[in-house]
């Protein structure tokens, strides 16, 4: 792929010409050969096309903090926080693997996590590890529906306020039903914190 100006072409070209695509990224301008895919309706072509459409609606309905700490890890760099969450997912969506949901932004992540059947139908039992830096700290956790293996729906959000304990409950799930299940530590309320660490994320099966 090379840099070049064309200015005889317009200021501003993103299309297809014969057999050159031409692109335009951070306002630097490329051209690049167009190759056709040998089978663009393959099983695998489709898998990853769902996959990358999923990350997608993912990120249209995600909060200022999720997007704020996928820009400041591209901070610096020729991505966008859009961009590098896409390309930080895109083989983990594909394979039916928990997402990297969140990046660190200036809180220290958890040492561990895990997630198993619940003791009350339409439960998930969280069991936590905490960094020695969480007195006072918050905890928030996230679930999205797995089927077939791959995450589907809408990320939903359980505020766990205060850390109080190494055990938690989130109940009202779809009992039988797997779930992505992801946390996070906050400074303060999820909805009014600056800080948050990296998502740590986990699959588990509602009682």
């Amino acid at each position: 792929m090379a840099k070049v100006a064309y200015n005889t072409l317009g200021k501003d070209v993103r299309n297809r010409l014969d057999n050159v695509v031409f692109s335009k990224w951070k306002h630097t301008s490329y051209i690049k050969p167009y190759i056709k895919p040998s089978n663009p309706n393959s099983p695998e072509q489709l898998k990853v096309r769902k996959a990358f459409s999923r990350l997608v609606k993912n990120w249209k309905e995600a909060d200022n903090l999720l997007r704020a700490t996928w820009d400041n890890h591209a901070r610096g760099s020729n991505m966008t926080g859009y961009n590098a969450f896409i390309g930080a997912n895109a083989a983990l969506q594909k394979n039916g693997e928990p997402l990297e949901l969140f990046k660190p932004l200036g809180e220290a992540s958890l040492a561990s996590f895990q997630t198993v059947k619940g003791s009350s139908a339409g439960e998930i039992k969280c069991l936590i590890k905490y960094p020695v830096s969480s007195n006072g700290k918050h905890l928030t956790i996230f679930t999205q529906t797995s089927v077939d293996g791959i995450a589907t729906g809408s990320i939903a959000r359980h505020d766990m306020n205060i850390i109080s304990g190494d055990e938690y409950v989130l109940p009202g799930l779809e009992g039988g039903t797997k779930y992505f299940v992801y946390a996070v530590i906050t400074n303060n309320r999820y909805q009014d914190a600056s800080a948050i660490s990296a998502s740590i994320g986990a699959i588990s099966e509602a009682a």
